[in-house]
Formats: structure tokens, C-alpha cells, sequence
């Protein structure tokens, strides 16, 4: 995986052995919702990606099913690495190009600030304010703002409002908070130049930095990181009409927590949900146990081919007894105060 928001690389278990690294050290580490951890940590002497190499590279040992469950990866090529090199990102072609040299592209060229523990943070401009981002390629979605320090930015406007729990790192699930989507996008400005792709915000809580800005942003661009100028240049935008079903969803999120399917989000302005059925056991999906999915991956097939087809979902909770009845739909919107 490509993620800068990890400040080292990361390998698991399993590789860490059929490479022969010796974790002989210890640290801890806090992750995206926060939470504090200890993991094993070693300097590897030599990194070969397409025939660059990187010496004496900092590397932890994560379990990586923990926040891939649905994705077989070694590890993650994190900013201990990603600094040190210049980088071409072709969404469209599924490749990524390496180069000593920095590259040459035309577009918005965005200058980067890297701070003590590797992260790249850039300044950009929404509704007017300038407003300091960091640049996380793991972090699923694109614009996501403080909701402490800039939720008035946004007052009078719609959004979709959801209680419980928005994220998943490296250890586990998040904290249930509320948090606001708006229903419009905005316009994203570097310099006071206008990026071409507008972007939904999302505020939330408990954020590091004022601003994130994550892979569901960039992936209409091709992106060059020349981390040895510490610029980014977002060019050859080419906005991604395959969304045919837009901002449509069922309202909730449904997890398995501790060995039981939980509702572990839901939007409460939809009728048929009720704030109390947070974190409630689902029993039935479909008038069919819940625990006929083996495990998360096995679900969210299933709920693909549901919204694929645009199906009504079924959920009975247990112990509650209320069965419930979710559209697959356009979700109902607030005024943010």
C-alpha cells in the first residue's frame, strides 16, 4: 500500500519473516482515530522499488488485516520512503513512476511543508479561508475539516448529519462522534487559483490537523509528488463519471464488533432509524442470519450487489425486536447551524 500517512513503512508479521528483518526495538505510535499502541520497530539496511534503493529505512511491524481486512498486502510503503523520492501517480493507468529527478508536468504546482514525523502538509483555500491540510494518500474521501475550528465556515448550509463511528487504522475501529457531509460541493483554491475538481466537506472530530485531504480527491488527477522539491503539481484533470448512483446510500454502516454485527453508523434523519439503535446487534439481513458472512469482505459483496441493483435493505436487531425497512436512496439533509 501507498500511504504517507503512515511516518514510517510498515511491514507484517508474515513478511517481516520471509525478509529476515530483526525488530529489536520497540515504540509507540498513534494512529489516524488517535489511539496510542506499541509495535516493534527496526531500520532496515536496503529497500529496492524498481531499482531505487533505500538504505537504512525505518520500518514498524503491523498487523495489516487490522485496517485491510479485505485487501491481501505485505506491508506500506510509508513517508520514510515517499520523501526521499519523486513520485507520479496515473490513476487512470493504475502505475506509479519513480524518478531521481523531479518531474516535469503542467498544472497547479502546490508547494509542500514536511514537518518532524513526515507528514506533508500544503495550504489551501475554501470559502475564502486559508486553511492547512495534511496530504494523506491512505485516507479514504477527500476534504475533511475540523468540525471544532471551522464548522461555522459552513453554517447555513445543507449536510447529511451521522452519528457513530467514521473510521478505521491500525487499531480498530474509531469513537463514536457525530459528523457532517455537506450535500454541495465547493470549490477548492491554491494561491487563489481554482483547482478544477470541487469537493464535498466533511467535519469531523478529534482531527490532528485542520485539514486532511485524501485518495478520493486526487484520483481525477495525475498526481506528481517531487518530494525533493517538496512541491505537488494536480494536473490532466479528468472528473470520473462512472458514479452513476451519486450521493445514494442506505443510511447506515454495519460491523462486526467483537464477534457480532453491530450498527456502527447511521444517519438520524432517516424515519425508519432511531439514535437508541446505535451500536445494536443486527440479527436477520434480509430475513436470513447475519452470520452467514464470514466476515466483512464477504458482507460488503453482498451490499454491493444490493445497491448495484438498488435493493431494499432488511435488517432485524436483536433483543430490540423492531425490524427495519432502508431504501437504497438520496439521503435526507439539515440546515448546519
Amino acid at each position: 500500500m501507498f500511504d504517507n500517512g503512515f511516518s514510517l513503512s510498515v511491514v507484517n508479521e508474515d513478511f517481516a519473516q520471509k525478509a529476515n528483518i530483526d525488530f529489536d526495538q520497540s515504540t509507540n505510535i498513534i494512529d489516524a482515530n488517535s489511539k496510542s499502541s506499541q509495535v516493534r520497530e527496526a531500520t532496515v539496511d536496503t529497500v529496492t522499488i524498481l531499482g531505487h534503493k533505500f538504505v537504512e529505512t525505518g520500518f514498524y511491524q503491523i498487523n495489516t488485516d487490522a485496517f485491510l481486512p479485505c485487501t491481501d498486502v505485505d506491508g506500506v510503503i510509508g513517508a520514510s520512503i515517499i520523501n526521499k523520492i519523486n513520485w507520479e501517480i496515473d490513476f487512470r493507468n493504475k502505475k506509479i513512476n519513480l524518478s531521481q529527478t523531479p518531474f516535469q508536468s503542467d498544472g497547479v504546482a502546490i508547494k509542500m511543508n514536511y514537518i518532524s514525523n513526515n507528514s506533508a502538509l500544503i495550504n489551501l483555500q475554501i470559502k475564502g479561508k486559508t486553511i492547512k491540510h495534511k496530504v494523506d494518500f491512505g485516507r479514504s474521501g477527500g476534504i475533511n475539516l475540523s468540525q471544532e475550528k471551522l464548522s461555522s465556515l459552513f453554517a447555513n448550509e445543507r449536510v447529511e448529519k451521522r452519528i457513530g463511528i467514521s473510521s478505521l487504522s491500525a487499531n480498530g475501529l474509531g469513537n463514536i462522534d457525530s459528523f457532517y457531509t455537506t450535500a454541495d460541493k465547493f470549490e477548492i483554491a491554491y494561491n487563489q487559483t481554482v483547482l478544477p475538481s470541487k469537493d464535498k466537506i466533511e467535519l469531523s472530530n478529534r482531527l490532528k490537523y485542520p485539514g486532511y485531504i485524501g485518495i478520493d480527491y486526487f484520483n481525477e488527477y495525475l498526481v506528481v509528488l517531487n518530494s525533493t522539491e517538496k512541491q505537488m503539481i494536480l494536473s490532466e484533470f479528468k472528473p470520473d463519471t462512472t458514479d452513476a448512483n451519486g450521493n445514494k446510500s442506505y443510511g447506515i454502516a454495519i460491523y462486526p464488533v467483537e464477534e457480532k454485527w453491530k450498527i456502527i453508523q447511521l444517519n438520524p434523519q432517516i424515519p425508519s432509524l432511531k439514535k437508541s439503535w446505535l451500536m445494536s446487534e443486527v440479527d436477520l439481513l434480509d430475513n436470513q442470519p447475519i452470520d452467514r458472512f464470514r466476515d466483512i469482505c464477504e458482507y460488503r459483496e453482498y451490499i454491493d450487489s444490493k445497491t448495484e441493483k438498488e435493493e431494499s435493505l432488511i435488517l432485524l436487531l436483536k433483543d430490540i425486536g423492531d425490524t427495519i425497512k432502508l431504501e437504497y436512496q438520496e439521503p435526507p439533509t439539515i440546515i448546519l447551524e
